[in-house]
């Protein structure tokens, strides 16, 4: 089964994993806050890539392989207008994902996406040696998440640097080189030139450990759930198990149900989940809890309707059997909801 990572961060999207939500923003409700400071001034070449095509036909294994140094062992392509994703995969199923859309306006449009990632609290920044309009969004860890390339007003290429798993790729997600991988890529799509990145794996070992299973070794994560937070969550995917999708609608945040298109959108993938039971429930990032929000490692054990295969992200984005999700509960009131469900913390 493919696996599909897309981070576009849009409230929370959920690729490789399962469901998305995101929120709309009214842009003339910025504040000025949310504008990058001192966005340096880049002559720009124009990058050579079309909307109207795939990303995996315009950008070859090649060259990803030239930039970065390692072997490409497959390649696999989704291309459903208005997106396209590549995902460009090495020795111990480690992949690099690019991914465009093509979008004059609304949460997956390039300035929404930037607005979102800062107003979920992700240090969002730029580097002057990337030579075209662009964000980089840092993850509370100190690596890159991702990096959103602006190819026109309405054409975006991101950059996923999350599912480079194991720790032989570590290096890749520090930001010197993902900057550097970026530049070189963008240099590709400018000038059709392939310049490898200073970067020597030889040194780092490898393993086919995913990382969402090595980055909780912290002070801060493992340990015994509040029996109150296990309850809601289990609660949660009993709802969903036994059918009953719209009392599980009822326990996410007032962000995920703020009108009926989203409502519509959750109760689509909810009714694809045939079989769900919650295997695993760990507390992750306590250092970052408070009052108000707190986080935990989810493992299910899931069975998808085989129809949902053939929506525009197959089965959702979840896999046949187990799946790791972290889920993040919000107090509205008095009350505690879903407020996100990725597969990253």
């Amino acid at each position: 089964m493919k696996k599909i990572i897309l981070y576009i961060l849009i409230g929370a999207l959920v690729i490789g994993g399962g469901i998305f939500v995101y929120q709309k923003i009214n842009s003339s409700k910025v504040p000025a806050s949310f504008q990058l400071k001192n966005q340096p001034q880049i002559l720009q070449k124009a990058i050579k890539l079309d909307p109207n095509k795939a990303v995996c036909d315009q950008i070859s294994s090649a060259a990803v392989e030239g930039i970065l140094g390692e072997k490409v062992e497959r390649v696999e392509s989704i291309f459903e207008a208005p997106f396209s994703i590549c995902q460009y995969y090495f020795s111990d199923n480690d992949f690099l994902s690019l991914s465009s859309g093509n979008f004059s306006s609304g949460p997956f449009s390039y300035e929404e996406q930037r607005k979102n990632a800062e107003i979920l609290g992700k240090e969002v920044k730029t580097n002057p040696k990337i030579n075209t309009e662009h964000f980089i969004v840092m993850e509370k860890n100190g690596y890159v998440g991702e990096i959103i390339l602006k190819i026109t007003d309405d054409y975006f290429l991101g950059i996923d640097f999350f599912s480079l798993r194991s720790m032989h790729f570590r290096k890749v997600t520090s930001e010197e080189v993902a900057v550097e991988f970026s530049a070189n890529l963008v240099n590709y799509l400018q000038t059709g030139k392939i310049n490898k990145i200073n970067i020597d794996f030889s040194n780092t070992g490898t393993t086919s450990q995913p990382a969402e299973d090595q980055s909780f070794t912290q002070e801060d994560s493992g340990g015994v759930p509040l029996p109150e937070d296990e309850e809601l969550i289990n609660s949660f995917s009993n709802l969903i198990d036994q059918g009953k999708v719209k009392d599980a609608l009822k326990m996410l945040s007032l962000q995920n149900i703020s009108s009926e298109e989203m409502k519509k959108m959750w109760q689509e993938q909810f009714e694809a989940m045939k079989s769900v039971k919650v295997l695993l429930v760990e507390p992750v990032m306590k250092n970052n809890w408070t009052d108000q929000r707190r986080e935990y490692k989810v493992v299910l054990d899931m069975m998808m309707d085989e129809s949902s295969k053939d929506a525009s992200i197959p089965y959702y984005g979840y896999d046949q059997g187990r799946n790791t999700r972290f889920i993040t509960l919000i107090k509205e009131g008095d009350k505690w909801f879903i407020e996100t469900i990725t597969t990253a913390p």
